[in-house]
């Protein structure tokens, strides 16, 4: 994670007096994707995905719990 972090913001961070701890997270996740309509090049589709992410016990007060599920309904649009 904080490899991706841009070099100008750790350097404010620092400044400022943060610090970056990295953690380690697991995530556990599986979705599907139903196509309904094509039309204009555009290709349509309604999905869910569903998932779980295991935390570190020092971030367990943060999340409330060491595993936390998530759940998302979405819209995919792909331009063909």
């Amino acid at each position: 994670m904080v490899n991706r972090i841009p070099k100008r913001l750790l350097i404010v961070l620092a400044a400022c007096g943060l610090a970056l701890v990295p953690y380690i997270r697991t995530t556990y996740q599986a979705g599907y994707t139903r196509w309904i309509a094509r039309a204009w090049d555009l290709q349509t589709g309604l999905g869910a995905s569903a998932g779980l992410v295991a935390v570190p016990q020092s971030l367990e007060s943060a999340y409330g719990r060491r595993v936390a599920g998530e759940f998302a309904v979405f819209l995919h649009v792909r331009v063909k």
